[in-house]
């Protein structure tokens, strides 16, 4: 069954082939050895471990499930990185929607993959702090827009300022007019999916949409503003952070430069990304 749903599902576990993550967030299953689940999910008045099926995707049977006719909500987005990086929130009144009473399993517009929906500054900490001093970040993820913000999305680490951008950087009026103008020109549509890598190293912050080779966020910046740090998933802040559908973060701390074409193509089959 799980040769039969990887084919008809193209959906081959990413860190099989590209291991060493730091962290690694998803609704799919993303390395056949890891045995846990993929979120912990608040219907209001319980919680449940809600895993994947058979073709290594969210059990949304299980998720409908247990929330039945009540909203449903992300208390805790489990690391399959196998570092112990579980993304919590214990207040439910910030905890990212999965289900909708009424509508079902909440869902990205374009392709119907399963998304986290944070619309009015609920976010995700993550449980293990991360080495950010050889400033070595290269992310990806997978997301939409259903309003627009400063930046698509705000994930990151946390640095000494307070403030988050989509590398690990501290972010500076430079990098967030930089963000906002690489959004503005690049023309990001509501409510489409789009795979976004950025990576930071001692010099400089680069994000690229859909394997373009023309970075959307091109900046240089010697801030040696580091420190070890919680990575957070979104933003602790309604006013950047109105309106994102995420299905997927991951996160290395080496230079994955050489395998960036791998990991984009394989996240781009499974859901349906044109790069």
């Amino acid at each position: 069954e799980s040769n039969i749903g990887d084919y008809f599902t193209q959906n081959t576990p990413l860190l099989d082939t590209y291991s060493g993550a730091a962290a690694a967030y998803s609704l799919r299953l993303l390395d056949s050895s890891y045995v846990g689940s993929a979120v912990e999910v608040y219907n209001g008045s319980s919680y449940a471990d809600i895993g994947f099926n058979v073709f290594g995707e969210l059990d949304t049977v299980a998720l409908a499930a247990h929330c039945g006719s009540n909203d449903g909500f992300v208390s805790k987005w489990y690391c399959q990185s196998g570092n112990s990086n579980d993304a919590v929130q214990t207040n439910t009144g910030l905890m990212p929607k999965i289900y909708d009473g009424t509508t079902g399993v909440v869902t990205q517009n374009d392709n119907s993959k399963p998304a986290l929906l944070s619309d009015t500054g609920d976010f995700l900490q993550a449980t293990g702090a991360i080495t950010v001093s050889n400033r070595t970040n290269y992310q990806w993820s997978v997301y939409s827009l259903t309003a627009y913000n400063y930046y698509p999305p705000v994930i990151g680490l946390q640095l000494s300022d307070g403030h988050f951008d989509t590398s690990g950087r501290p972010l500076t009026a430079t990098l967030r007019s930089a963000i906002s103008s690489g959004i503005a020109t690049n023309s990001i549509s509501l409510n489409t999916t789009y795979l976004k890598h950025s990576y930071a190293d001692t010099v400089n912050i680069r994000s690229y949409l859909d394997g373009n080779a023309s970075p959307i966020i091109n900046v240089s910046d010697t801030n040696s503003n580091w420190a070890s740090s919680n990575l957070e998933i979104f933003a602790s802040s309604a006013t950047i952070q109105a309106g994102i559908k995420l299905s997927e973060f991951i996160l290395w701390q080496s230079n994955e430069s050489d395998n960036r074409t791998g990991i984009e193509t394989n996240i781009a089959t499974f859901y349906d990304i044109t790069i």
